[in-house]
């Protein structure tokens, strides 16, 4: 029903209007709806991939990089997900050089924005400013946002210590 919500929205003015894009149907979908932006999502935990999306990481990639050839030159901002940044059910913790590594598949398949997810919510203060400070000193002025739950009650300790590490 995403077609009918997003023409149900009465549209303010500097509100950014973003729909989560599965595969192809869901970009042309969402010109049909003119979203503002588009957020695709892969797990950095291949096991998770597997086990959320029904396929491998590379096949996702693959699929992002047709879904951003069928949006590109439409003016609509595109962010990608890195879901269990922090840890991975089936995996546990993802290594910083596998999540910059993501960051860098995303970006050569024209991605604008990254936000890192606590998917499962295991991220601790110091893993945040660790994981946030390496990403943007490998990549300053990257649009970065996060994705948080407060499973252990670390949410807010999490933003605040993402926050001081840069994250705006």
């Amino acid at each position: 029903d995403a077609a009918e919500v997003f023409e149900g929205i009465k549209r303010v003015p500097g509100v950014r209007y973003t729909a989560l894009v599965p595969n192809v149907r869901g970009a042309e979908r969402a010109l049909q709806c003119r979203v503002d932006e588009v957020n695709l999502v892969m797990s950095i935990g291949e096991q998770h991939n597997l086990a959320n999306m029904r396929m491998t990481c590379a096949q996702s990639l693959a699929q992002f990089a047709e879904i951003t050839q069928v949006i590109e030159g439409a003016g609509i901002f595109v962010n990608g997900t890195l879901a269990t940044t922090f840890g991975c059910p089936f995996e546990g913790r993802q290594s910083v050089d596998r999540v910059l590594g993501a960051v860098e598949n995303y970006m050569e398949l024209g991605i604008e924005g990254i936000t890192i997810a606590d998917t499962i919510g295991v991220a601790n203060p110091r893993q945040m400013t660790a994981m946030v400070s390496t990403i943007l000193r490998h990549h300053p002025g990257l649009a970065l946002t996060l994705h948080l739950h407060n499973t252990r009650d670390m949410g807010l300790a999490n933003a605040l210590a993402a926050y001081d590490a840069g994250v705006r």
